[in-house]
């Protein structure tokens, strides 16, 4: 996800938005909205610099929930949470022609749908970053998520966070289903105490203040195919600690911790070049491919990278991999694949175009399908199990 600039996301808006939303609060009220262009906002952005620091506050968190929002993974949050929460409103919705619109329409008409949304858009700004864990070991276990299960969860968490970092001790969680399918658990919890330095409009002067800002961990459990991803900061030891007080909270078992260098997936059998990649017709996926394998050998030190021209013949990795075997007198079975980059190509759609989806995955637990859109993400998945990379 880009970084968020609020002039950028002021020019994603259309002005009809812009004024309802502005109007609705009261403020900029002067602005000739009818004499703006909608890729000239610096009026508008001037015009909120003179507000007060607080309305100026409030004005970006909305702005950046809208950035969020904004995106092909987070939109269609939004719509379904639209669709199943506020169906009267659906199709009004459907008709704002831009993301950005359709988030700021929300906030204007449906505003707990938009809240709602929010954490899912959170969530999936988090996926692309290198915070997540992934454990696919898990039972296949439906759950009824209740009150007194989120207060487990908050409960357990925060006496760990409380006795070993010595912060964590007020938390508050929040449950969501997304899609049907994967259940979200955002958990935050009081951060160590800070002192920052503020501008007050009242005084007019600048002040010291204390403040707790919240830490958050997101659980994202998917009891299809008992996959649990965790979002967090931290290291081994919070890893370890925070997988067994999941389970015991909301799936009701004890299960021993799997360290992060435990192998998630089993790309090792890369190496065999006869391996086929089969695919579902139904995703319609004419052809699969490698083009990068990081390789270590076993009992040295060090790690090669190997890397291919996406349009070169699909054999390409294979001989540049027995290439490198042949320099450096190593056989397939004492060699282990720790990374890989997998293309997949699309058959074309009714426009003649052929799309392409890319994704890194290696052999520990991680995985870059998460950043992909849904749909996408979904045929990757499937792609693995099919192919025998999920162990």
């Amino acid at each position: 996800m880009s970084a968020f600039e609020p002039r950028k996301i002021l020019k994603k808006i259309s002005n009809p938005l812009l004024r309802e939303f502005f109007t609705q609060r009261g403020e900029l009220l002067d602005i000739p909205w009818d004499e703006l262009t909608e890729h000239k906002m610096d009026p508008v952005a001037d015009a909120i610099s003179t507000l007060s620091t607080k309305a100026q506050a409030k004005i970006m968190g909305v702005l950046r929930d809208i950035h969020y929002l904004s995106t092909p993974r987070a939109i269609p949050a939004l719509i379904e949470e639209m669709r199943y929460g506020q169906p009267d409103a659906f199709e009004e919705l459907q008709q704002c022609e831009g993301h950005a619109d359709k988030a700021m329409w929300a906030h204007l008409h449906a505003p707990d749908v938009f809240n709602r949304s929010i954490p899912f858009a959170r969530a999936d700004a988090l996926f692309t970053g290198r915070s997540w864990k992934c454990r696919r070991d898990l039972p296949h276990h439906e759950i009824k998520v209740t009150e007194d299960m989120c207060s487990a969860l908050g409960r357990e968490l925060s006496q760990y966070f409380d006795q070993n970092q010595g912060r964590g001790l007020h938390h508050q969680v929040l449950h969501e289903k997304r899609l049907g399918k994967t259940d979200f658990f955002f958990v935050n919890l009081d951060n160590y105490l800070e002192k920052d330095t503020e501008y007050d409009d009242l005084e007019a002067d600048f002040l010291d203040r204390s403040s707790r800002r919240a830490f958050e961990i997101v659980f994202a459990y998917t009891p299809s195919s008992g996959v649990l991803d965790v979002s967090l900061t931290g290291g081994e030891s919070v890893w370890l600690k925070v997988q067994p007080i999941f389970t015991r909270a909301v799936l009701g078992i004890e299960i021993a911790a799997s360290p992060s260098w435990k192998p998630s997936f089993n790309l090792d059998q890369l190496l065999d070049f006869n391996k086929p990649f089969p695919t579902d017709p139904q995703d319609r996926i004419v052809e699969v491919r490698v083009t990068r394998l990081k390789l270590g050998t076993t009992g040295k030190k060090g790690y090669v990278e190997i890397k291919v021209d996406q349009y070169g013949p699909p054999s390409s990795i294979q001989r540049e991999v027995q290439r490198w075997l042949n320099q450096e007198q190593v056989n397939r079975s004492g060699t282990r694949v720790y990374s890989a980059t997998f293309q997949l190509t699309f058959a074309q759609d009714e426009r003649g175009k052929s799309q392409t989806m890319s994704f890194d995955i290696s052999s520990l637990n991680s995985c870059t399908l998460k950043s992909k859109p849904d749909e996408l993400r979904e045929i990757g998945e499937r792609c693995l199990q099919r192919w025998g990379i999920c162990s």
